[in-house]
């Protein structure tokens, strides 16, 4: 079956959840207006996909997020996206047993603040919308094309502690946008408390820089201080029901 095909099944209001098949740790997404495909995603995945909640949001209380599951929604009508995502998320919590809600809780979090306005590499955007980039670069070894497991677990280490992307571009963005990208990558959630309204361009290479560094580098390019602290945060709590 290659991607962007309807499973072969009848067409039917059923949701078909299971774990998955795929051995390779590959992951694919597709869909239209009469079925919703979901391949090797893990819980954790999924539920920030069905919901809307970045998964540095989503709190897990004994259920295991890192369990994959293919997902099959193929319907003998066509119905609007919203309603696609409501079937599969009634299903998902029934099929797996899930309660899942949102609640409201003290945590640590970044701050992002621009005390003095936006740096000199924070340029306003002509154009409205949000286009942004970011990308995890594997190939940082000089002298040879692929890493080895070892280097790649150091790596995946990295991440796991809170390592960075390694470049982004932001064509038409907001400062909202931007902290996506810095949640994303620190693993946990960053709040804009900046002020600053409107689109901005943005471009960002890493260089080596550790997370210290980096934050440096916010402050004098973007005008952006990063500072620890504790806010409510909303966020999903999903458990056992």
């Amino acid at each position: 079956m290659t991607h962007h095909d309807k499973p072969h099944f009848q067409p039917s209001e059923e949701v078909h959840i299971r774990p998955t098949r795929s051995s390779s740790g590959t992951t694919a997404q597709w869909g239209g207006p009469d079925h919703w495909i979901t391949e090797g995603f893990e819980l954790r995945d999924l539920i920030s996909m069905l919901y809307g909640f970045a998964t540095t949001r989503i709190e897990f209380l004994v259920v295991d997020p890192d369990t994959r599951y293919d997902i099959a929604l193929v319907l003998p009508h066509e119905e609007d996206e919203a309603m696609l995502l409501v079937r599969i998320r009634k299903a998902l919590e029934r099929e797996l047993h899930l309660a899942i809600s949102k609640v409201t809780t003290s945590r640590a979090v970044c701050v992002v603040e621009a005390p003095n306005g936006p740096g000199s590499e924070l340029v306003p955007a002509g154009t409205v919308g949000s286009v942004f980039q970011s990308t995890h670069t594997l190939s940082t070894l000089p002298g040879r094309a692929i890493p080895s497991k070892e280097e790649i677990q150091e790596i995946l280490n990295r991440r796991e502690i809170g390592a960075f992307v390694d470049a982004f571009s932001m064509a038409s963005g907001t400062i909202s946008d931007l902290c996506s990208i810095l949640e994303s990558s620190l693993g946990m959630p960053v709040i804009d408390e900046s002020r600053l309204q409107g689109y901005f361009e943005a471009h960002f290479m890493r260089h080596k820089m550790t997370k210290g560094q980096i934050f440096d580098q916010f402050r004098e390019a973007f005008g952006l201080v990063i500072t620890a602290g504790v806010r409510d945060v909303e966020s999903l709590r999903v458990q056992g029901s």
